[in-house]
């Protein structure tokens, strides 16, 4: 039985993104940063073979370049927060027939094909939820069919969040463990991380360019 599942990208926009990274690099590098990892998360949805259709929520129209030209670009008219542009993109999804929507961060530049189409691959059968904790205790997926089968808490603990949503309608859900798709970028502590794992990734191209990050990495 095969779904058809909508993946959904909430991006603050570049000027919003990742400013706990400020403190470490230039604002022009963070932007670049920022893009790059964007750019890596469309770019392994894109390449899977299960996803039906890509929805990018944001406030930044600057990224339409970055876009495919077959995804959705879901412009809010002002910044309200992850979930709410989750939810929103939801909604959306719902008006295209999804039965079952993937959302990805779009800070996950090591995040791949193989990932997206092994968690849809566990996805077939609804309802179903289907989680993956990044390292720090947040929700780095969250898989859904139904897709409003429960709302989007991501935030501080959201993983643990997320389980109590799901026991509390009697779904056990399923966990996605893999150490690229648990590897966000938050700090520049996790620079060395992601240049150990993502040597192949347009992030990786940004952090080695920029001498700054990648000395870092290297310590």
């Amino acid at each position: 039985m095969t779904l058809r599942v909508h993946v959904i990208i909430p991006f603050k926009g570049v000027m919003e993104s990742k400013s706990r990274l400020m403190s470490g690099i230039s604002d022009y590098q963070r932007k670049r940063l920022v893009k790059a990892m964007l750019s890596d998360v469309i770019t392994a949805v894109t390449n899977s073979k299960n996803v039906n259709h890509l929805i990018v929520v944001t406030p930044d129209k600057k990224i339409e370049n970055i876009i495919p030209k077959d995804a959705t670009l879901l412009l809010e008219d002002r910044l309200r927060g992850i979930n709410h542009a989750i939810m929103e993109a939801t909604e959306y999804s719902l008006t295209m027939n999804a039965e079952a929507t993937l959302v990805i961060p779009a800070d996950l530049p090591l995040i791949t094909p193989q990932d997206i189409d092994t968690i849809i691959s566990m996805g077939k059968y609804k309802p179903i939820i289907i989680l993956s904790p990044s390292l720090t205790g947040g929700t780095n997926i969250l898989y859904r069919s139904p897709p409003q089968v429960i709302k989007p808490k991501f935030g501080k603990n959201s993983f643990q969040t997320h389980l109590k949503e799901s026991r509390k309608i009697n779904i056990e859900p399923k966990i996605y463990s893999s150490k690229r798709v648990s590897l966000d970028l938050d700090e520049i502590e996790d620079v060395k991380k992601i240049v150990e794992y993502g040597n192949s990734t347009k992030t990786f191209e940004v952090l080695y360019k920029t001498e700054l990050i990648f000395s870092r990495a290297k310590r």
